[in-house]
């Protein structure tokens, strides 16, 4: 979570922690790469953190499976 953080502001560190996911998976030697899977959802005012994690996951959702947002 990141509070008082717009779409836009949250961009620049998740790039950040892609790369350095990229960047662990270039050098490690291990048997697995690491991965991660992110979504962002506004906090509206009023709803509280369930109504945010549902957001998220339907992004997630979305995501994976190629689908059209659903909001």
């Amino acid at each position: 979570m990141m509070p008082d953080t717009t779409e836009e502001q949250a961009d620049c560190p998740l790039q950040r922690i892609l790369r350095e996911v990229e960047q662990w998976n270039l050098a490690s030697k291990k048997g697995f790469e690491l991965s991660f899977s992110w979504a962002l959802a506004p906090y509206v005012t009023g709803s509280d953190a369930e109504d945010v994690l549902r957001a998220v996951d339907r992004k997630m959702y979305s995501k994976k499976h190629n689908l059209v947002p659903v909001f």
